[in-house]
């Protein structure tokens, strides 16, 4: 397991993003990813959710680094990447190809994250930070209740109470927090 060499892929080069994204149906293009040291602070925190029942969803996967490192690393049932940019999913096919060919528990799409059954999620990762709020409560909508969702922006439609913040999510650009809630 390789997971240095999965994360020194850059979704800049070979893959950069040329689909256009309609913003009030998908949401922005704009990328960056979690790093894995930040993958491992996420599974770490949360480790009594990543076990061999979690299934594992990443909305907007960009290479799907996360999503091949969750599913290599931590025996869940599925770690799934949903990407709706054709390159970055590109990049993603030749990244389990490449260092996780064997990983029958990894699966990746290319399609909008709304248009995808995610009642089977138990916890759920998406980098909102440039979304629209009524993609959030779409997704909000779609995903099981008890399903463990962590964002970069708080959902409007989630009392205060029920959102926390955490600091310390290694990211390839400056925002370092998280929000996380159960959905009810």
């Amino acid at each position: 397991m390789n997971l240095t060499e999965i994360y020194k892929t850059s979704p800049y080069l070979e893959f950069k993003n040329k689909t256009k994204f309609d913003q009030k149906i998908i949401g922005s293009e704009v990328y960056g990813e979690v790093t894995e040291k930040g993958t491992d602070m996420i599974v770490n925190r949360f480790k009594e959710y990543f076990n061999p029942n979690t299934i594992f969803y990443d909305l907007g996967s960009g290479l799907s680094k996360m999503v091949i490192h969750i599913g290599m690393k931590y025996n869940v049932k599925e770690s799934i990447g949903i990407e709706y940019s054709k390159e970055r999913h590109q990049g993603a096919l030749f990244l389990k190809e490449n260092y996780a060919k064997e990983y029958d528990n990894i699966k990746i799409y290319c399609k909008s994250f709304l248009n995808h059954d995610l009642s089977n999620a138990t916890v759920a990762y998406m980098d909102n930070t440039v979304h629209p709020d009524d993609i959030n409560t779409k997704v909000y909508e779609k995903l099981p209740k008890g399903c463990l969702i962590i964002c970069k922006k708080k959902f409007k439609n989630i009392s205060e109470n029920q959102i926390k913040v955490e600091n310390g999510t290694e990211r390839t650009y400056k925002q370092n927090y998280f929000y996380w809630f159960i959905k009810e």
